[in-house]
């Protein structure tokens, strides 16, 4: 950006005391700003210029100062997520949320399977306690998927 306003390509955004009217060095970049000296290098792309609408006067203006500030400490944010990601403090909410279905699949299998456990393991208990073994198991799995806090 120092370079636009050495070169003039940013005048009217730049207020007397350094500071920088976003809106209008935007509007000042696309109007003053020459593509045919860009690097050689880039392929030849099609560009279209949207210059946006005047800023409204109440919007303050950014000093340079602030908006390193600023982006310096979004970048330090950005390297701590990473750092903790890899560090494996952070993991992906898929991953959890799949693990997490894993498990509780598991849970509901192994509860619903009790009933004939427990008949193999009680020969004495008649036709009626199991079905009322299995009533309650699948009555306490329903309050646990409709979200309801068990007594």
């Amino acid at each position: 950006m120092l370079k636009a306003i050495k070169r003039g390509r940013l005048v009217k955004s730049i207020t007397p005391d350094k500071k920088v009217i976003p809106s209008i060095a935007d509007r000042e970049w696309i109007e003053n700003t020459d593509l045919t000296r860009a690097p050689q290098r880039a392929p030849e792309i099609q560009v279209t210029a949207v210059i946006p609408p005047e800023p409204a006067p109440s919007a303050p203006p950014v000093s340079i100062n602030d908006a390193a500030l600023r982006q310096k400490h979004w970048q330090a944010q950005l390297a701590e997520l990473k750092y903790r990601k890899a560090a494996g403090e952070l993991v992906e909410v898929a991953q959890v949320r799949h693990h997490l279905e894993d498990v509780f699949r598991q849970c509901r299998t192994r509860l619903l399977g009790l009933p004939t456990r427990i008949k193999q393991g009680l020969p004495h208990l008649t036709v009626a306690d199991h079905a009322l073994v299995d009533a309650y198991i699948r009555e306490v799995l329903e309050q646990l998927a409709a979200g309801e806090a068990l007594p």
